[in-house]
Parts: C-alpha cells; structure tokens; sequence
C-alpha cells in the first residue's frame, strides 16, 4: 500500500507525463502554426513588393522587416497562448486530484495533515528557541473543522513555550499548513499548494513551456 507522499508524488508523475504527451501534440500544433504565420508572411510581401520597389531601399527595408515582424509576433502569441493552456489544463488537473485525496474519508490524509504540522513547527522552534512567541497556523477551513483538536495537540507537543493560534485562511492552500511567525517575519509553507507551485516551477525549468 502506497503513503502518502508516494501517492502525492503519484499524483505528480501521472500529471507530468500527460504534460509530455500534450507538449509533443502542441509542437506538432505550433509546427504547423509557425508555417502557415511564415506563409502569410509571404503573401503580404509579395502583394507589396511591386509598391515597396518604387520606395527607397532603406525605407523599403523598414516596410519588410515590419512585415516580418508582425508575422513572428503573432506566431508568438500563438505559441505562448499553447504553452499557458498546457500549463494550466496539467496543473488543474493535478490540483484536482490532490484536493479529493485531501476531501476523502476513505484516504489517510490526516496521517499526512499531521505531519506536514509537526515538520512546520519543528522547524519554527529552530529559529524561536525558547521565547513566548506567538505562532499563527493556517489551515484551510475544512482542516480546521476537522483538525483544531489536533493542532492543538501537536502544538502544545512540540512549542510547549510559544502562544500557538489556529486560523481558517481565506487563501485556497488545499491542504497542509502554513505556519507563521510574525514577530520574526519567518513563514513555513508547508502546504498542499506550495508542492504543487514547486512542481509547476519544475515542470517549466525542464519541459521547454517556460513563459518567461
């Protein structure tokens, strides 16, 4: 039987190997795309040259490589248009998947829940030591339905010293936790989410889609 973080990481797999097969299909798209962008190129410049021949050279020049221009931007938009709608059809997806894992009764999301918490502030009292600081958790508001008993156990386990609040955020997080610190300006995203943004930021770094 698969934990939860393989089932997280299965979910990710799953997502990013349909990516690649949606990638391959959009570059056959684009392929096709940029050819009939570079075709049209070639129609206009043809209908114009007899009138650009009767201009200067230099200003001739301007007029054709405007022309070419405006072919390559708008084969730009198409592509970077391509790559967002991959992006986003991959990563909706994905969040999907994760945020019914997070909504089952028949998973074990809470085993999960409970350690996304306990690495969030084990790692708080690193930079706290032993100071009355006040720490604020945030939880989606499902989670804190379900798990304020909880945290607050896990809490009183772990920063025994520090003053913990539990907060329903209004920031859709998915699941896990975000642990913050503000006296000391530190925050732990330790969140469904913020797995998810690491993933997309993957994703783009190696799948040529990159919208930079």
């Amino acid at each position: 039987m698969m934990s939860n973080d393989e089932k997280l990481k299965n979910f990710e797999r799953q997502a990013l190997q349909k990516a690649e097969q949606r990638r391959d299909e959009i570059n056959r798209e684009l392929d096709n795309a940029t050819g009939e962008a570079l075709a049209d190129c070639k129609k206009v410049f043809r209908r114009e040259t007899a009138r650009i021949r009767s201009k200067g050279v230099e200003e001739a020049r301007k007029e054709a490589r405007l022309i070419v221009s405006t072919a390559q931007n708008k084969g730009q938009s198409a592509i970077m248009s391509k790559r967002k709608e991959i992006i986003d059809e991959v990563f909706g997806a994905l969040v999907k998947k994760l945020r019914a894992f997070t909504e089952s009764p028949e998973g074990n999301y809470g085993e999960l829940f409970e350690k996304r918490l306990t690495e969030a502030l084990t790692a708080a009292t690193v930079h706290l030591g032993e100071s009355n600081a006040k720490i604020t958790v945030e939880v989606t508001p499902a989670d804190y339905k379900q798990f304020s008993k909880l945290i607050e156990e896990v809490s009183d386990r772990i920063v025994v010293w520090a003053n913990t609040d539990v907060k329903a955020t209004e920031e859709d997080i998915i699941g896990g936790c975000v642990v913050n610190v503000p006296s000391l300006g530190l925050v732990i995203d330790n969140s469904v989410k913020a797995d998810v943004l690491r993933e997309r930021e993957d994703f783009l770094s190696w799948s040529n889609l990159s919208l930079g």
